[in-house]
C-alpha cells in the first residue's frame, strides 16, 4: 500500500503533503498545477498543497517521472539529495535515490537546467534526447540510446548493458526483499533485458 501523510509543515507559509511509495510499489500524483508525477518504487516526494506564483519546488529522493505543466512564469524546481532540476513545463525522468548515491536526469522533451545548490560552476543545460549523469563529481552528458529504461511506469522492467549487481539492486526494490549474490564473479557482468514486473522475482532470476 501507499503511506500517504500531510506532514502540516509551514515553509514558507506553504503547506506541503509527503508522499512515499513503499519498495515493491509506484504510484501518480497530480499536483496543484496540473504537473503529472509518476512516483518509482521505494520512493518519497515532498510538495506543496498548493504552489506559490514564483517559483514551483518539489523534493525528490528515489526516481519519478515529471509531465510538467508550462508557466513561463513560474518554473519547476525538483531537487534531489546532488542536483536541482528546473524546468518551464517539459517531460523528464529523474533517478536520484540517495542510499545508492545516484543522480540522472534524462529528457524527453522541452529544456532543463540541472545544477549543484552548493557550486554555480557545476550546472548543465540539457536538450531533448539527452541525459546527465553525476560521475565522480562531475555532470556528464550523453545521448540516450535506450528509451525502454523509462517505461517502469508501465509496469516494464528494461535494462540495457546494466551491471548484474545493480540489477539485482532494483529487483530489491521492485520486490522488497534482499538478493545476496555468493559470487562476486558475477557482479559485474552487463546484461540487457525486458521483464513485465508483475511476472514476478522467479521467472525473472529463471530467465
Amino acid at each position: 500500500g501507499i503511506v500517504y501523510q500531510d506532514s502540516k509543515k509551514t515553509v514558507s507559509t506553504l503547506q506541503y503533503n509527503t508522499l512515499r511509495t513503499p519498495r515493491g510499489g509506484e504510484y501518480t500524483v497530480v499536483l496543484s498545477d496540473g504537473t503529472k508525477v509518476y512516483l518509482n518504487a521505494a520512493s518519497e516526494l515532498k510538495y506543496p498543497v498548493q504552489f506559490d506564483s514564483k517559483k514551483r519546488q518539489v523534493h525528490l529522493s528515489g526516481e519519478a517521472y515529471f509531465e510538467v505543466a508550462h508557466n513561463e512564469k513560474s518554473p519547476f524546481v525538483v531537487r534531489t539529495h546532488a542536483m536541482d532540476v528546473e524546468v518551464l513545463g517539459t517531460k523528464f525522468n529523474v533517478e536520484a535515490y540517495s542510499a545508492g548515491r545516484t543522480f540522472e536526469a534524462s529528457l524527453m522533451q522541452g529544456k532543463v537546467r540541472v545544477k549543484s545548490p552548493a557550486n554555480e560552476k557545476l550546472a548543465v543545460v540539457l536538450l531533448p534526447q539527452y541525459k546527465t549523469t553525476l560521475k565522480d563529481g562531475k555532470l556528464v552528458v550523453s545521448k540516450i540510446d535506450d528509451y525502454n529504461v523509462y517505461r517502469w511506469k508501465e509496469g516494464l522492467y528494461c535494462f540495457k548493458n546494466k551491471p548484474f549487481a545493480r540489477i539485482m539492486e532494483d529487483l530489491e526494490r521492485y520486490y522488497d526483499l534482499k538478493i545476496q549474490l555468493d559470487k562476486k564473479s558475477i557482479e559485474g557482468v552487463a546484461l540487457t533485458g525486458k521483464f513485465r514486473i508483475s511476472d514476478g522475482l522467479d521467472y525473472a532470476l529463471r530467465v
